[in-house]
């Protein structure tokens, strides 16, 4: 794990303030994640993913306000990226969780390797996607400096772009 990564900021909607509560301890005891906020219902979350743009949300199926399904699907419109984790008692609001293409869905009472489980799969997606961005970044900059960058089984090798006659590709 690249501990150089900044901590991923997770959000907690939970209506229930005792259950809120012991969410948040869950998040600050995962390793690379902090308490980016908390919201008591629909209208706050949604204020607070406008304001704050949470990575992670633990959302409970029944918050109240509008119907968490719209409030979701909202979430999505607005961040895309943003990674949803729905909590609930019962899994009556499974089908709806995975329509708006959540990461995962917990049961009351959170299990806690499970919830740490979940944790460290979304801070595995969030370390790949750094990479993928960082290798990104890195091929911009050889091609600034005017030099092509292939990889290859013995690694990566920085060609000048005026020694290149043609290039082809064969197999793949």
């Amino acid at each position: 794990v690249d501990r150089d990564m900044e901590s991923i900021r997770g959000l907690i909607a939970r209506g229930d303030e005792t259950v809120r509560l012991n969410e948040a301890k869950l998040i600050a005891f995962a390793e690379g994640f902090d308490l980016g906020g908390e919201a008591g219902d629909t209208e706050t979350l949604l204020r607070q993913v406008a304001e704050k743009q949470p990575p992670v949300i633990l959302l409970d199926a029944e918050l109240p306000g509008i119907p968490v399904s719209d409030c979701a699907q909202h979430i999505r419109e607005a961040a895309p990226d943003t990674v949803l984790i729905f909590t609930a008692g019962d899994d009556r609001h499974m089908a709806e969780a995975f329509e708006v293409h959540a990461f995962d869905y917990l049961t009351l009472p959170l299990a806690a390797k499970r919830a740490l489980d979940t944790l460290k799969r979304v801070r595995r997606r969030f370390l790949e996607r750094e990479k993928r961005e960082s290798a990104a970044r890195e091929r911009a900059a050889a091609l600034a400096e005017g030099r092509l960058m292939l990889r290859h089984r013995d690694g990566v090798a920085f060609i000048p772009l005026d020694e290149i006659l043609l290039v082809q590709r064969t197999d793949r």
